[in-house]
């Protein structure tokens, strides 16, 4: 094995996409035969036989032998194959005979899609909402014993409209409000996550609502905004097929709010769905275009920007987004150009 990148796949449980769907891959300089080991993940056994490890689904074969093909273990052997011209891999697993004897082992658990760190590390729980969405969001009207905040497990009083009682809500407050950096376009306020509630119930038919603190990140406040929980979790990322189309954008703030931004860090994007953008997307981070003054010619060139990165949107709104950077090859910084890996 002479290269491997370190960029791999991004899902736990990975969609297959059709072949006649997929672009065809670039294969690495990959070895005959993979044994997954302890601690792998998708990420590094993507990279072993890809060089664009985010197509993995069209080299991927649903093995008969594997009920979930998705669940790999250590242990496991990967090959890859031609099938009909096309590369395919497979995965076998050897069948253990059990003797009815007693015996001790650790239990083998299937593998990661993400390394843990980089999950701990990146996943941002806020939302992303627009200006009306904020105004009409329910909000904390009232604390445990009249206090000011309040801490997890207490006590509090809701008052607006709830749209259901079976959906899991969480107590957000407004922070950033994002600006497009070219058009000067409203994109949405943050919502910084505070609490998760729980048992929620109608105290009053008028909007009052009573519910107990849990998970809580910070104090609540009174005033503090409650909104439907949503998004994918780390361990249900899926990678989506790319769109054709190639979407220019740019990475318009970070949450560790440091000038360079480095692998696993948490970043917002000035695209979503609006632009068709969605979890699973793999995005390459590039400088802005420079210009550069030749005093020889007296003219100014037009530069592009080096390639510095690698990211996956975790979480998709509708004019902006969350994303991990995967990969960082140069210093990454806020304002650098996104756009679709192909």
């Amino acid at each position: 094995m002479k290269r491997i990148l370190q960029f791999a796949l991004v899902a736990a449980t990975l969609t297959y996409w059709p072949l006649m769907q997929a672009s065809a891959p670039e294969l690495a300089d990959y070895p005959e035969q993979y044994t997954v080991k302890q601690g792998d993940t998708l990420w590094d056994i993507a990279s072993v036989f890809l060089t664009k490890p985010w197509h993995w689904p069209s080299i991927w074969e649903v093995n008969s032998q594997i009920h979930n093909p998705h669940l790999i273990y250590p242990g496991d052997q990967l090959w890859l194959v031609y099938k009909a011209g096309k590369p395919q891999l497979v995965l076998t697993r050897e069948d253990v005979r059990l003797s009815p004897s007693m015996r001790l082992s650790s239990v083998v658990e299937p593998i990661q899609s993400l390394p843990k760190v980089s999950i701990e590390t990146f996943y941002d729980p806020s939302q992303i909402v627009s200006l009306q969405q904020l105004e009409a969001s329910a909000r904390v009207l009232s604390l445990s014993d009249r206090r000011l905040m309040n801490a997890e497990a207490d006590q509090v009083m809701l008052v607006g409209e709830l749209t259901t009682l079976t959906e899991a809500y969480g107590i957000y407050r407004p922070g950033n409000t994002l600006i497009d950096p070219k058009s000067d376009e409203l994109l949405g306020i943050q919502m910084d996550f505070i609490a998760n509630i729980d048992h929620l119930q109608i105290i009053d038919t008028s909007g009052i609502f009573g519910a107990t603190l849990k998970d809580g990140r910070r104090e609540v406040r009174i005033g503090d905004r409650v909104l439907l929980k949503k998004g994918e979790q780390p361990n249900q990322l899926t990678t989506a097929q790319q769109s054709t189309a190639v979407h220019i954008g740019q990475i318009i703030s970070t949450a560790s709010r440091r000038q360079f931004i480095g692998q696993h860090d948490s970043v917002t994007i000035n695209r979503g769905t609006r632009e068709q953008i969605k979890a699973g997307d793999v995005l390459v981070v590039s400088q802005p275009v420079t210009q550069v003054y030749d005093p020889v010619d007296q003219k100014n060139y037009q530069i592009s920007g080096l390639e510095t990165g690698l990211l996956m949107v975790y979480k998709a709104f509708e004019k902006a987004s969350y994303g991990v950077i995967m990969k960082a090859q140069q210093p990454i910084r806020v304002f650098d150009n996104i756009a679709v890996a192909d």
